[in-house]
């Protein structure tokens, strides 16, 4: 049985790896906004933030950036859930298959969402990190850089189409 102090002490530990893991979105999405590394696309950014923070339980957090000239239900989708990841979407099928050439691979965990992204093992590329929690400055980095590599990706197969 959990004592009173031992309940309080998981929930302060809950709320500090929140915090924490908080003050690392924030990072990157400073970053996306400010950093010289997204300086191309600078004033061109939409961002979509979910936080959802439950009494005892792990944070989750979902931002969706886009470009303001991209089509719509094309973003990218930063998340930590249980799991630390990134990926590139289109919510129409019929729009990601016409943009990519080929059939879609559904997002694995989001309904309705496909992945726009030429790239092989889309659902396992997609994680940086398979504990969340764990989450570091590293982390935050190879978020950073798996944002640019998506933006660029998208970029190219958009400017293909026009």
């Amino acid at each position: 049985m959990i004592t009173a102090k031992g309940k309080e002490a998981m929930l302060t530990k809950t709320r500090e790896t929140a915090d924490k893991i908080e003050a690392h979105f924030d990072t990157i999405e400073n970053e996306i906004f400010n950093g010289d590394a997204f300086l191309k696309w600078r004033g061109s950014f939409d961002m979509k933030k979910v936080i959802i923070k439950k009494e005892g339980a792990d944070v989750k957090i979902d931002y969706d950036i886009r470009l303001l000239n991209w089509p719509d239900g094309l973003s990218i989708k930063v998340y930590k859930h249980k799991a630390l990841g990134v990926f590139a979407y289109l919510k129409d099928e019929e729009e990601c298959q016409k943009y990519l050439n080929e059939k879609p691979v559904a997002c694995r965990y989001w309904r309705e969402s496909f992945y726009f992204s030429h790239r092989e093992n889309l659902d396992s590329e997609r994680y940086v990190l398979l504990e969340g929690n764990e989450m570091q400055d590293n982390d935050t980095h190879q978020c950073l850089e798996k944002i640019k590599c998506h933006l660029e990706e998208i970029t190219n197969i958009l400017s293909k189409c026009q």
